[in-house]
């Protein structure tokens, strides 16, 4: 078994995902990541569900619905998130980071809700 948790794990997947020239330091980028995608997670359930495949329900069901409006609300998340750790991130490159979160949780199917999942049953 791994010695990263499962956020450091989905960190590292979504971090795969950002363009190449992103302008930030990689390991800045794995250390916000980590506040951002609990907080992705936390904003889209409902009832405080994290059972993998609702997750994963509600994040695809919310970009077929209205993919511009995920992407504007999870770019708002990176920006106050990196605000909060000190980090400063262009609109440009929030959008690149919410578009990596994005497709990682809808293109993984439950895998990226269930590490997150576990990680946040692991908290509480």
């Amino acid at each position: 078994m791994s010695d990263k948790t499962y956020n450091q794990q989905a960190a590292e997947r979504v971090a795969k995902r950002i363009p190449d020239g992103f302008g930030v330091d990689p390991m800045t980028v794995l250390v916000l990541l980590q506040t951002v995608i609990p907080a992705f997670l936390n904003c889209l359930n409902r009832n405080d569900d994290t059972d993998p495949d609702t997750v994963f329900n509600r994040v695809k069901k919310l970009y077929d619905r209205n993919p511009e409006k995920l992407l504007r609300r999870t770019k708002r998340n990176c920006l106050s998130r990196a605000r909060e750790e000190g980090t400063r991130l262009s609109r440009a490159q929030a959008e690149d980071m919410a578009r990596a979160i994005i497709l990682e949780a809808i293109g993984t199917e439950p895998v990226f809700g269930a590490a997150l999942a576990r990680e946040v049953e692991d908290v509480d």
